[in-house]
């Protein structure tokens, strides 16, 4: 959360959270570990609208937030990330199409990563 927050500062226009409820459809309300947005709410649920990127932090849940990339896919989420703490490796998924994500490459801790649809947001991986 840190890094993406300092990211997204230093880019400015956008803000980074944790923990908090999206509503991605009437009845469909997910909750990524950390998110960037275009825009904080006052409060209540996230707007869809105005996410940018999702991010899962996966130790024993990887198949899972595997599985959750249609769930984002399908509600228009731009990007999502799995960071999988035991592959060590950033799964980077965007271009929904449907319930999946046209476009997939995995990252290594240790190795800058660049949002491939948030323009100028990257993070340093190192120490990760």
């Amino acid at each position: 959360f840190r890094v993406l927050d300092h990211a997204c500062q230093e880019l400015g226009g956008l803000e980074a959270a944790f923990e908090i409820s999206v509503k991605l459809a009437p009845h469909q309300v997910v909750q990524p570990d950390v998110m960037v947005l275009t825009a904080l709410p006052a409060r209540g649920k996230i707007d869809a609208a105005t996410l940018r990127l999702a991010v899962a932090v996966a130790d024993t849940t990887l198949a899972e937030d595997l599985a959750k990339a249609r769930i984002y896919a399908g509600g228009g989420v731009p990007e999502y990330w799995i960071a999988d703490a035991n592959g060590r490796v950033i799964i980077q998924m965007w271009a929904p199409e449907g319930e999946a994500y046209a476009e997939r490459r995995e990252v290594a801790f240790g190795v800058r990563i660049a949002a491939a649809t948030v323009e100028g947001l990257a993070v340093e991986t190192a120490g990760v």
